[in-house]
């Protein structure tokens, strides 16, 4: 077959080229995905140091023997191509600790890794509920040399350049493509073991580079163009990953389905998942769900993009939130900028900092927005209720940029402290899925740096002495996840459980609420009534008719698990402050 330029796929004219090469070209698109379809969906390629060596690692089926063989088709393919081709069994992964560096224990080193990071992680949130843990990007990615000591240099990972294979700069030998794939395994393998479930961090929206494999592979196909035949950029990234296409599409869905079974992820978090159509992301839902427990398997993203697309179908955003599956989650920005104050004006109030008005939209955030024209209809369940992320300011920081002009961030202020446990009460006593960054329950900071995608690992890593030095704060998200696992109706997916919430008459800017727990769920209380005060000073509530005890007073989160302290008829919330009651 002739060789023919690349050129705008989908929009090119029959003058512009060759008849016959244009015929050639999608015949050859055909041969592709029927090719695809039948063969390359059984393997997975694994990269080695460097990028410029493939090993193809065969997960499962006949050949187990781990000698390297030309009978699969691709592996035919990497040998006529010149490049090493291996065909290998995980069964045979197995922990080789002859060539395994090793410990003065005598284990090897990356078991101790794993120790260590899980006994880290359960200081923190051994009470997260359903214990998930989302972890940013580990298929391979470009930014970071892995032959590099990784102290050396940071990067998140939003720039992949393989799909179906872990980053080596994690594993203790990048130049084996088949450790990355066992350590990575035995990393999950660890957490499950702790009861810790693991979220993936997904980036098909883009590849780091024009020039990838998958461009080599079908030139066009896989992206997006403008109408010039240049890479549309709503990653801004330099491309985006066209999800409409069939091939694309079941690519996609086929390397989501291998994690989702290779690796048991029990999760998936679609960066920037504007940029996928909705067909896409509910084929995906539809395929997840094929698998045993699969029905169990979270899906949620980013419902925004990152420029302009080409996109010219339904978006998987805000917008048409009603048109996703009821399964599939949606990171509220309203929620986040709400409660702490929009995200890229760092001296922007919220409603914990004492912006004028605010509390309007507490409301709103408590029942997911499911009774506010703000989102399309949809269930609670799908609403992600967050206050900080990765990106932008971390909610520490965040606080101390509305407060100070030139903020301290390393010292202690208990204002700020206090607005921090405010913000967590609201988010975590309302409908939907909660989420927090890392370190949030110890008032993580990056020092006011706003995006450290690339920042120190200094700046970007974990600092557990404040984990010590914070540790009442930590207890307090541990009481407060505890409690909210207690009142089961309020992660429901039932669309109309939002509309039982009943809203006091407070003197703004008061927001209080009580919710009836839902018959037979075994909820630890009747009702739940919480109050919110955003203010400096203490004030005066009304109380429902009945006897309440009082769970949490803004402070401590855990008053449940001791003596009942029991009110009726009014009680005092403290200032910056979220008190919760449980009828009994």
């Amino acid at each position: 077959m002739r060789k023919i330029d690349p050129f705008h796929y989908g929009r090119i004219e029959k003058d512009e080229v060759n008849q016959q090469a244009f015929e050639n070209y999608f015949q050859l698109i055909d041969e592709a995905e029927r090719f695809y379809n039948d063969q390359i969906r059984r393997v997975v390629k694994s990269m080695s140091t460097g990028k410029d060596k493939t090993d193809v690692i065969c997960l499962s089926g006949p050949s187990a023997s781990g000698k390297t063989t030309t009978a699969h088709t691709l592996a035919r393919h990497f040998i006529s191509s010149g490049r090493r081709a291996m065909v290998i069994s995980l069964d045979d992964f197995y922990l080789d600790t002859e060539k395994t560096p090793l410990n003065r224990k005598g284990k090897p080193d990356f078991e101790t890794i794993y120790s260590l990071d899980i006994e880290r992680i359960n200081l923190c949130i051994d009470e997260l509920v359903n214990k998930g843990k989302t972890l940013m990007p580990i298929f391979d990615f470009g930014s970071v040399d892995e032959a590099k000591p990784l102290l050396r240099q940071y990067n998140w990972g939003y720039d992949p350049t393989n799909y179906n294979v872990p980053e080596g700069s994690y594993s203790t030998d990048p130049t084996r493509g088949e450790v990355r794939i066992r350590e990575c395994r035995e990393m999950i393998a660890a957490l499950h073991a702790a009861g810790i479930g693991v979220v993936m961090d997904v980036v098909y929206n883009h590849m780091y580079r024009n020039e990838n494999p998958l461009n080599d592979t079908v030139p066009c196909y896989f992206f997006r163009q403008n109408e010039d035949g240049s890479f549309s950029n709503g990653s801004g990234c330099g491309n985006e990953f066209a999800s409409e296409r069939p091939m694309a599409r079941r690519y996609m869905i086929d390397s989501i389905l291998y994690w989702a079974q290779e690796y048991h992820i029990d999760g998936f978090r679609f960066d920037l998942m504007g940029l996928y159509d909705v067909e896409t992301i509910n084929a995906v839902r539809a395929a997840l769900d094929t698998l045993p427990g699969g029905r169990d398997i979270l899906m949620y993203g980013e419902p925004w993009q990152g420029g302009g697309s080409q996109l010219h179908r339904y978006e998987a955003n805000k917008a048409n939130l009603a048109m996703l599956n009821d399964r599939i989650g949606i990171f509220c920005d309203d929620t986040r900028d709400t409660i702490k104050g929009g995200c890229f004006n760092a001296r922007e109030p919220g409603y914990v900092e004492g912006r004028p008005g605010s509390f309007w939209d507490i409301g709103g955030a408590v029942a997911a927005w499911c009774r506010s024209d703000r989102l399309p209809p949809h269930a609670p369940s799908q609403t992600v209720s967050y206050v900080s992320a990765h990106d932008n300011f971390t909610l520490w920081d965040k606080l101390l940029l509305v407060r100070y002009e030139k903020p301290e961030f390393t010292a202690a202020d208990s204002t700020a402290l206090a607005q921090n446990r405010l913000a967590a009460g609201i988010y975590l006593t309302s409908f939907g899925l909660p989420f927090l960054q890392a370190g949030e329950e110890f008032a993580r900071t990056k020092k006011g740096v706003g995006n450290s995608y690339r920042s120190s690992p200094a700046l970007n890593r974990l600092d557990w002495a404040r984990a010590r030095q914070y540790h009442a704060l930590v207890d307090y998200y541990r009481g407060l996840l505890a409690l909210r696992a207690a009142f089961p109706r309020l992660g429901t997916t039932d669309r109309h459980a939002p509309e039982a919430l009943q809203f006091f008459s407070l003197e703004q800017p008061l927001v209080g609420w009580q919710l009836p727990a839902q018959w037979g769920d075994g909820a630890a209380w009747q009702a739940l009534c919480v109050f919110y005060n955003p203010t400096e000073i203490s004030k005066v509530v009304p109380l429902p008719v009945g006897r309440w005890q009082m769970l949490s007073d803004g402070i401590s989160s855990s008053l449940w698990r001791g003596p009942a302290r029991v009110y009726e008829h009014e009680a005092v919330l403290m200032p910056y402050s979220a008190t919760i009651f449980g009828q009994i």
